[in-house]
Formats: structure tokens, sequence, C-alpha cells
């Protein structure tokens, strides 16, 4: 099954276009046949959503947004 793939144009400075460069560029030592820089940055957004939920940070925003929700900060609240 072929996975649906939307276009995304992304515009990075001139200085971290060179260190995404020089970071896929280092992995030729693992990787022979090299990492494009469409793989190297979809990688990068995986591993950075993954630790986001790994971390906890997705679980206390969530808490975070439930608290305002149900105990909204008025100073006219519970008059």
């Amino acid at each position: 099954m072929r996975k649906s793939i939307t276009p995304y144009l992304l515009k990075l400075d001139d200085r971290l276009w060179d260190e995404i460069e020089d970071n896929r560029m280092a992995l030729k030592a693992l990787f022979p046949s090299g990492v494009s820089k469409k793989e190297f940055i979809q990688n990068a957004i995986i591993a950075y959503n993954q630790s986001f939920v790994e971390s906890g940070v997705k679980e206390k925003l969530r808490q975070i947004r439930q608290v305002e929700i149900e105990d909204p900060l008025s100073p006219y609240y519970g008059e």
C-alpha cells in the first residue's frame, strides 16, 4: 500500500542547511549508499515527535489544557 505524501516547502537559513548537510554526510560512515536530504529531514522529524511524546511533554500539555478548560482563572470565578 502506498502512503500519501504531502509536499511542504521548507525555508531555512544557510547555516542550518549546512548543518543538515554536514550531519547527513557524516552518516555515510554508517550508510555507504548515503541518506538523501528528504530522508534525513523526515527521520529527524519522526525522532523529534517520538521524543516529544516519550519525554511526557505532550501529556503535560494535555493536562494543562484540561485544567484550563475545567478551572478558569478568572478573578470573578467562584463568586
